[in-house]
């Protein structure tokens, strides 16, 4: 585990999801989809209390983004994406213990929500850019935090 290669996968995490979430703004602005497990999902991230485990907030964020992976209709780039994730998997038990974030997961996945109702593919795949940048600096923090202890 490297902070690079962190960097690297979480850099093409971005790139797939936003092309994902970008397919799944249009499909439902064309009436193609229902957004109804996406909302379920999102409805069972808010009821959870921050105490319940930022690792229950981590799966159902990992349901969420499979379900844009289905929604988008994609298999190619779904593929690639799993390929990603399947590498990034040893990363994300790094902050299961960061129960600052919780709150902030739950608001970025509503707001992801907002923007892929109002059917803007740009607007849809800014916010999930926005989220994976901001889980990234997360995963930041934790690699500088282990250089500086072991500077010490």
């Amino acid at each position: 585990m490297s902070a690079k290669e962190m960097w690297r996968l979480s850099m093409l995490r971005e790139a797939l999801e936003s092309l994902l979430v970008r397919y799944v703004a249009e499909r439902y602005r064309e009436g193609e989809i229902v957004l109804d497990r996406l909302e379920q999902i999102v409805d069972h991230m808010k009821a959870i209390d921050a105490q319940a485990g930022l690792s229950l907030l981590l799966q159902l964020g990992r349901d969420f983004h499979r379900e844009l992976s289905v929604l988008a209709d994609d298999p190619l780039t779904a593929r690639m994406l799993e390929q990603v994730m399947v590498s990034f998997e040893r990363y994300r038990h790094l902050v299961d213990h960061k129960q600052h974030r919780a709150s902030e997961i739950v608001r970025e996945h509503m707001s992801l929500m907002a923007a892929i109702r109002s059917g803007d593919g740009d607007v849809a795949g800014k916010e999930i850019r926005t989220h994976l940048q901001n889980a990234r600096s997360l995963y930041g923090e934790y690699f500088a935090s282990m250089n500086t202890n072991l500077e010490k």
